[in-house]
């Protein structure tokens, strides 16, 4: 997947190179009809050399969170007002966090870079493009949590919102929550694919 602003890579030249650094591994698409089960999520793995983001782990072991504070915590991220996006990304998110969009991006967001982009034109577009009511008029379908660890948790879930125009916009998501050092969960990942 290229980095944030790589214009160096596309889509199809890392699927390529993925496809050739791969040859040798017995790896196929399968035609999702032929799953047994219900998967929740992939995982794709790369070496990408440092961190993206550094995390210092709680003190002393935590108990997991109860799933109602995770769905409270996916509510409260995909629900805020969009007037309070700076503040919800306090309450919510490590500082900084990895942020995926539908093969588009990846990288570390921080405040400041939320504090400009707010500013742009493309923004202000946006809400225009997709007015949101108040409050918004999200649904959040087949959520799934997963505990890796006692200060991690991943959520898997269908988000949908409707707009004051008509239009919706729906996309699978993913969460991956981290308790901090003063106990709190805290959004690390964040990746939606529309």
């Amino acid at each position: 997947m290229p980095l944030a602003n790589d214009p160096q890579h596309d889509g199809d030249d890392m699927m390529q190179e993925f496809a050739a650094a791969a040859s040798d591994l017995d790896l196929r698409l399968e035609d999702a009809a032929l799953l047994v089960g219900q998967p929740i999520g992939a995982l794709i793995s790369c070496d990408a050399g440092e961190p993206i983001v550094h995390v210092k782990p709680p003190k002393h072991p935590p108990k997991p969170p109860s799933d109602d504070l995770v769905h409270q915590i996916v509510v409260d991220w995909e629900t805020f007002d969009p007037d309070d996006i700076l503040a919800t990304w306090d309450r919510y998110a490590i500082q900084p966090h990895t942020m995926v969009l539908t093969n588009e991006w990846i990288g570390a967001v921080e405040r400041k870079m939320l504090e400009e982009g707010i500013q742009t034109e493309s923004y202000r577009k946006r809400r225009e493009e997709y007015p949101s009511y108040s409050p918004r008029r999200v649904t959040i379908e087949n959520l799934r949590i997963v505990y890796t660890g006692a200060a991690q948790a991943v959520a898997t879930y269908r988000f949908e919102e409707h707009f004051k125009n008509g239009k919706v916009l729906a996309a699978n998501s993913l969460l991956i929550l981290m308790m901090n050092r003063h106990g709190e969960w805290k959004i690390g990942m964040y990746s939606k694919h529309i």
